[in-house]
């Protein structure tokens, strides 16, 4: 299944017994029965349920939303590779701030990305070859989207201004 926001997985805490939901919220002990105080590691997306009807409550925060991977990234957000702490890191860490109301969260992730943006997407944008490639893994997947249309853009006018396209419609 391919890593989406929707499917990164999130630590959860039962409020209440849920009879017969054991399988399907991938308890580890293979019981039927899921018992208030079990810890479920289940999609983000079912979790925003659970949580909105009161069934369960957020556990432990996803790697590189935690204490210790905040104090890692503000220390320099530019060298930090985020997919390697959450692929989606702005996307989830916004829903999960959304659900346990944390504007401290809110507030890191929009530090984080205005300091990337100013100091290390640029960058990324004009570099080639292994260096691109170095830079470009250490971007979450929203980034490299913005990366990715910063350079068609930039082709995209070259190409243009140099008589390869003599429409914006013939592309």
């Amino acid at each position: 299944m391919e890593n989406m926001p929707d499917f990164t997985e999130v630590s959860v805490v039962a409020i209440k017994p849920m009879k017969g939901a054991g399988r399907m919220l991938n308890k580890k002990d293979e019981s039927e029965d899921v018992f208030a105080g079990d810890v479920l590691s289940i999609p983000l997306y079912l979790a925003e349920e659970l949580i909105e009807i009161g069934a369960v409550r957020l556990g432990n925060l996803p790697k590189g939303l935690d204490a210790r991977s905040r104090r890692l990234i503000r220390a320099d957000p530019s060298v930090v590779n985020l997919p390697s702490l959450c692929p989606y890191f702005y996307e989830v860490g916004y829903r999960i701030a959304k659900l346990i109301e944390d504007s401290d969260l809110v507030k890191f992730l929009e530090t984080v990305w205005q300091h990337r943006w100013e100091n290390l997407i640029p960058k990324v944008s004009v570099a080639d070859g292994v260096i691109a490639l170095e830079m470009e893994d250490r971007l979450d997947m929203e980034e490299r989207r913005f990366v990715k249309l910063m350079r068609n853009s930039r082709s995209g006018g070259s190409n243009f201004s140099s008589g390869k396209i003599t429409s914006w419609t013939s592309r």
